[in-house]
């Protein structure tokens, strides 16, 4: 007789579990130029949510410590910044005004990076379409959330807001350019940059030292940044014209220890 009210509480206690976790605040982790850690979040709870912090471990398990408490818990979006000095996890810990505490699954510095603002552009719409440069894919809202914490946390891929409903998906290509032209065929831009026999722009940096370099490419306006590479895997990378979309200039900016190293504008044709 004892099993069935066992069975209720255990099913609405599991309810209410899943409730929460579709729920949580929508947080994100990236390292800016300045070589320190931004996490920002979002809160869908508004008034409801009367405590918010920031904690962080060298691990994804155990050993989390308050880093931060937000002033303005009930604020629709939030953030927090410290200097980037080691591998890092990140988690948000939060109390609603009934007294219930949560807290979400941990993350670590992005390596993937998205338009500003993405998930807001896309919210008032039921399914995305996700292109690539050779196809199309139509996601619901819920699986694309899901992909989108996958690209932005596990790859340096990039997702960029086109309009409306439309997001394009720009692979992160580490592989050396392998084209045989002579260099009379390319199109120099700088020391670093140049467009390849198919009018492809290639990255080219200090073999020995890439891993210090970031770059920010802008849209045609020169002002709204379009890409942003925050980490080279390889001295040599190959950026496809498709993924400009449109023909025309393109400022980017190079930095190399946060230093600004080239600026300059590719042309794509």
């Amino acid at each position: 007789m004892l099993k069935r009210p066992f069975i209720l509480i255990v099913f609405f206690l599991l309810v209410n579990f899943l409730f929460a976790q579709n729920t949580l605040p929508d947080f994100s982790i990236v390292k800016n130029s300045k070589n320190e850690n931004i996490i920002s979040w979002r809160n869908p709870f508004g008034s409801g949510l009367v405590q918010l912090t920031v904690q962080r471990s060298t691990d994804t398990v155990k050993n989390f410590k308050t880093v931060s408490s937000a002033e303005m818990p009930s604020a629709a979006n939030g953030s927090y910044s410290e200097p980037s000095t080691g591998k890092y996890y990140y988690r948000i810990a939060y109390m609603l005004s009934d007294g219930k505490y949560f807290t979400t699954p941990p993350k670590t510095v992005a390596s993937g990076w998205e338009t500003p603002g993405l998930l807001s552009y896309l919210a008032s719409y039921d399914t995305i379409v996700v292109s690539n440069g050779s196809a199309r894919l139509n996601y619901l809202k819920t699986d694309f959330a899901r992909f989108r914490d996958s690209i932005l946390n596990n790859t340096a891929d990039t997702l960029k807001f086109l309009s409306g409903n439309d997001v394009f998906h720009l692979y992160h290509n580490p592989n050396p350019s392998v084209s045989v032209a002579t260099a009379n065929n390319y199109r120099f831009i700088s020391n670093y940059m140049y467009i390849n026999v198919e009018g492809n722009p290639v990255i080219r940096l200090p073999f020995n030292d890439f891993y210090n370099y970031t770059m920010i490419i802008y849209n045609r306006d020169g002002r709204t940044i379009m890409y942003r590479i925050n980490n080279f895997e390889s001295n040599e990378l190959i950026l496809s014209k498709a993924s400009f979309i449109y023909p025309g200039f393109y400022n980017y900016e190079l930095f190399y220890n946060n230093v600004l190293r080239d600026k300059n504008k590719i042309e794509i044709r």
